[in-house]
């Protein structure tokens, strides 16, 4: 999907780490659009928060499919203890960072 696509149905990527950026925290977001060193299938977000603990968001757009890479890390990290969402807009994204600050 491309990024326009993106944005018009609520997923405004640079929209979401510039708001957790304000917020003084510490979100990592890798480019989509070039190749990565970061594992196949890890959430969109990592974002570690002043309590000591890491939030990651995999952000879907309305009709979104998690890949059998994404499902399987999520799954992971989950079993690992930590706390995966995933949010189908930018302001819900905002919105469960909140919860945890």
């Amino acid at each position: 999907m491309s990024p326009a696509d993106q944005k018009a149905q609520g997923h405004d990527p640079g929209a979401a780490a510039k708001a957790l950026r304000e917020r003084q925290l510490y979100p990592i977001n890798p480019r989509s659009d070039k190749a990565t060193t970061i594992r196949v299938g890890h959430p969109d977000y990592s974002i570690w928060l002043p309590t000591g603990q890491m939030l990651l968001l995999e952000m879907k757009v309305a009709g979104g499919i998690l890949r059998p890479e994404q499902i399987d890390c999520i799954e992971r990290l989950i079993d690992l203890g930590h706390t995966v969402r995933i949010p189908g807009s930018a302001a819900e994204a905002i919105d469960e960072v909140r919860k945890y600050l």
